[in-house]
């Protein structure tokens, strides 16, 4: 079927990729005490991008009796954007990697409701149960092109997400893996603790070092370095490492991105554009390497694809993206100071300067909780100076050890 609609495709453009994606999840959610909700949801649908005359055209459908209507809409975007002299990728060699996990489609609506109800009792052992979430997710994508690509993968994702509150204090923690492994009870527990450790919290003005959770280090990366390595914004000019490939810009860390790691959540054999994926070194010792493309913004920038074109699903085109981040140091230190479990507000910060003013969601010192005040500085300064501490944590995307550096908070 994706084969005669690519070849109908082709019939009105130079180029013509079709990318489908099929999902399947099951979700378990629960307020306060009590169970909200257990459903199940499914998702599918077709991706087109055309190529005619150097220009890029898009479209998407669900059916495939659309697929003539689709080619339409896709040639005729095609036809009104901006010349590119773009072409599809041709097919490359990738290496299969681990993500798919039988025992995740398997997982039936009695299990996920009892593992939720789990996770609330672990809660309850320091704090009141506010929220939980249990999601499992399976999906298959398979992406072919008129160059000759044709890949296909299939996909899982096991969710864990649980709040608990202790009188004005609340805590939170979650687990994301696509591999099952039973965590409801440590999930559930941890929010509790936090919960229960947030209690009394108060504002205070503080100078001095400042430890943070890999949480915290990881949303600092995500709003500031990893935008400033992708390619498409260093083209564009709004990053601040524009033309600074070779030279030395942060302290001697390191800094991997891999997709070729099993059952990470970034784990790919390849994008969404069928472009292999492989291991990449973007900051060696502070040295910046190399920067995240996929093949639109290689092309536009002279550059080569680095397999990074992901989508948010079959109705988006290919964005820059990353895959399984691992920040590596030999700047040891002891944790100390003032421990920050969690900042909220990083969509203020300014990535480019580097700039932040941060409200501490919850922070230690000697045990006394803190809340109520701002962490204050600028993320590029502290990264030439940070060092790191205790072992590496993998949260999701990103693993690193705890980061600590001087710091300053100033109470509201």
């Amino acid at each position: 079927m994706m084969e005669s609609i690519l070849a109908k495709a082709k019939k009105k453009c130079d180029q013509a990729e079709l990318y489908t994606e099929e999902a399947h999840s099951l979700l378990a959610r629960s307020s306060l005490d009590k169970i909200e909700a257990c459903k199940s949801t499914s998702d599918k649908g077709f991706g087109l991008r055309v190529v005619h005359k150097g220009r890029i055209g898009h479209s998407y459908f669900n059916r495939p009796e659309d697929a003539d209507r689709a080619i339409a809409e896709a040639v005729r975007s095609a036809k009104l954007s901006h010349k590119e002299n773009y072409s599809l990728p041709s097919p490359t060699r990738y290496k299969s990697t681990k993500g798919f996990d039988k025992k995740i489609p398997s997982i039936s609506e009695d299990e996920l409701v009892d593992m939720l109800l789990e996770s609330m009792d672990a809660t309850a052992e320091n704090a009141a149960p506010l929220k939980a979430e249990f999601d499992t997710m399976y999906s298959t994508m398979r992406v072919i092109n008129t160059e000759g690509v044709d890949a296909e993968v299939k996909d899982t994702l096991f969710t864990i997400y649980c709040v608990g509150k202790k009188e004005e204090s609340t805590g939170d923690d979650f687990f994301v893996s696509k591999k099952f492994l039973d965590r409801a009870h440590a999930v559930g527990l941890s929010a509790g603790e936090w919960a229960a450790k947030g209690k009394g919290a108060k504002p205070r003005d503080y100078e001095g070092p400042v430890t943070l959770h890999q949480d915290v280090i990881a949303a600092f990366f995500q709003a500031s370095v990893m935008r400033n390595l992708n390619g498409e914004l260093v083209r564009r000019g709004k990053t601040r490492w524009e033309g600074k490939i070779g030279e030395k810009i942060t302290g001697d860390f390191t800094l991997i991105d891999d997709p070729t790691i099993d059952w990470g959540v970034g784990t790919n054999a390849f994008d969404d554009e069928g472009v292999a994926c492989k291991k990449k070194v973007m900051i060696n010792n502070g040295v910046l390497k190399q920067l995240y493309y996929d093949t639109r913004t290689a092309n536009l920038a002279g550059k080569k694809s680095t397999g990074n074109g992901f989508k948010s699903g079959y109705s988006s085109l290919p964005t820059v993206g990353v895959a399984n981040v691992i920040l590596e140091s030999k700047q040891r230190t002891k944790k100390k100071g003032l421990f920050v479990q969690g900042l909220m507000g990083y969509h203020n910060m300014n990535p480019i300067s580097g700039d932040f003013s941060l409200d501490i969601t919850l922070a230690l010192l000697d045990e006394t909780p803190i809340r109520g005040c701002v962490l204050t500085g600028n993320i590029f300064d502290i990264l030439k100076e940070a060092k790191f501490c205790g072992a590496s944590e993998t949260r999701e995307w990103f693993t690193s050890p705890q980061m600590v550096f001087d710091g300053k908070v100033v109470a509201k």
